[in-house]
């Protein structure tokens, strides 16, 4: 799940490409421990005229950093809290996918 912060940029020299810096929300391991953190990371975007047809268009992320939540402005964890049910209702979602496969890998070693 992430937050747009910003808008997309263009390449002052003309060139075909463009930027945006992204926040992302997400549960992760940051400064030793699982918590609730904030990746800040900046997507650029090139076109490419003369590459064929479907890789014209190249996406990367560039210079990812991460916090914790509770360390990032207030701005950031207000906005935040617009979209903690939807990442603890992906967090869940995650979780029960795991368990249905630990149960299926379970289920096939006592078959064997």
């Amino acid at each position: 799940m992430w937050l747009v912060v910003g808008d997309w940029t263009t390449d002052p020299e003309g060139t075909q490409c463009r930027s945006r810096r992204l926040t992302y929300l997400g549960y992760a391991r940051v400064e030793d421990k699982w918590q609730l953190a904030v990746k800040h990371v900046t997507e650029q975007e090139r076109w490419y005229e003369d590459a064929p047809r479907g890789e014209q268009l190249n996406t990367e992320e560039v210079d990812p950093t991460y916090s914790p939540l509770l360390s990032e402005s207030r701005s950031v964890r207000t906005e935040a809290l617009k979209h903690l049910d939807d990442l603890f209702n992906e967090l869940k979602r995650e979780c029960e996918q795991v368990i249905q496969n630990i149960d299926a890998a379970g289920k096939a070693a006592q078959a064997l």
